[in-house]
């Protein structure tokens, strides 16, 4: 049985701010889909894609060989494996940015909470479908 929750807001610009928050929770529950969370993380995906755009000449390469060791495969197919990652994160992460943008414009424009929540509702079927 769907339960239906009711918020009120003092003013137009509290709605404005609370449904602007949904769409940056929206989309990083979005981006988490596709990468992980916290600042280590980001370091140890942009230390990888270093190594795997390199010439296979200039190693060493500790990231991509300690996890493709752990993963059983070449240093080569490890790297072919980040870049592929990484270009799909590229296209995923781009429409993100950009349905998040759409929703913002959205609720700025919004006269009423209705609508600020439909933006988000609109967000929220759009990062559903990436």
């Amino acid at each position: 049985m769907a339960r239906l929750s009711i918020k009120t807001f003092p003013d137009t610009a509290a709605s404005r701010a609370h449904y602007l928050d949904k769409v940056d929770a929206a989309a990083e529950a979005a981006r988490k889909r596709f990468i992980s969370p916290g600042e280590g993380q980001a370091m140890a995906y942009e230390a990888k894609l270093a190594e795997a755009r390199r010439h296979p000449d200039n190693g060493p390469f500790p990231w991509l060989e300690k996890e493709a060791q752990s993963r059983g495969i070449s240093t080569a197919d490890m790297a072919a494996l980040v870049l592929t990652r990484r270009d799909e994160w590229v296209n995923a992460g781009s429409d993100i940015e950009a349905a998040k943008a759409n929703a913002k414009r959205a609720i700025r424009n919004a006269d009423a909470p209705s609508a600020m929540h439909a933006a988000v509702k609109a967000l929220e079927d759009d990062l559903d479908a990436i």
